[in-house]
């Protein structure tokens, strides 16, 4: 890699953790809501029902499998997510979903309009 494509990497890289902040911000700011609570959210609101297995939800917030565990862990408290385990029949293997709450309002409709 030469030094200008290095140079070029190293901004994509600054630009990116300085677009995170500044969402991160905007979220606090007009909701309770982290930037890593409207992440998983977001993602949530996607699906037709509102849930999708650890594994999936992973990969659409970009995360590890280590990461998501310890967010979500925190967020049934708030209301913002439940935990379901369910056994698929074609898989004959226990898996465990996150899932919007079906009893509440979708929490991220609190921040979802606020200005850019």
């Amino acid at each position: 890699m030469s030094l200008a494509e290095r140079h070029g990497q190293r901004s994509l890289v600054r630009l990116y953790r300085e677009l995170g902040t500044a969402v991160n911000r905007d979220v606090r700011a007009h909701s309770t809501l982290s930037g890593a609570d409207f992440e998983i959210l977001d993602a949530l609101t996607e699906t037709s029902d509102g849930r999708l297995p650890f594994q999936d939800l992973a990969r659409a917030v970009g995360w590890g499998q280590s990461r998501l565990p310890r967010q979500i862990s925190r967020m049934p408290q708030r209301g913002l997510v439940a935990r379901e385990e369910c056994a698929e029949a074609a898989e004959f293997q226990q898996r465990r979903y996150v899932t919007l709450p079906r009893d509440r309002p979708r929490p991220i409709s609190r921040c979802a309009a606020f200005p850019g």
